[in-house]
């Protein structure tokens, strides 16, 4: 209750996904450059939901620090890249919008 834990290492956790252990490849304490992926599902059955995802989409990107970074990627049948990772949040940001539009959208998943 008075800060943080100091002296951790990877084999003092355990994390476990439905009862059964999970191996953790890392931790660590240090500030960590975050590489944030956002993959959005822009399939037909979406398209009464883009605006939300969209609105929080961008609200994720608003905790990111500077020297973090963000991709967009979609899906329906197939995946695409439209913005891969980059510092610069406005470029995320007119990816997020370009993605998202309605009437661009293939209907199927």
């Amino acid at each position: 209750g008075k800060g943080p834990v100091e002296g951790l290492k990877l084999e003092d956790f355990e994390v476990l996904d439905e009862g059964v252990p999970v191996k953790l490849n890392y931790a660590g304490a240090g500030e960590e450059k975050l590489n944030l992926l956002l993959l959005l599902d822009v399939s037909g059955s979406m398209k009464f939901y883009l605006e939300q995802v969209g609105k929080r989409a961008k609200g994720i990107l608003d905790l990111l620090r500077p020297e973090d970074r963000a991709g967009v990627m979609v899906f329906t049948k197939d995946t695409d890249y439209f913005r891969p990772f980059t510092a610069d949040k406005d470029r995320v940001v007119f990816a997020l919008d370009q993605a998202l539009r309605p009437t661009d959208l293939p209907s199927g998943t």
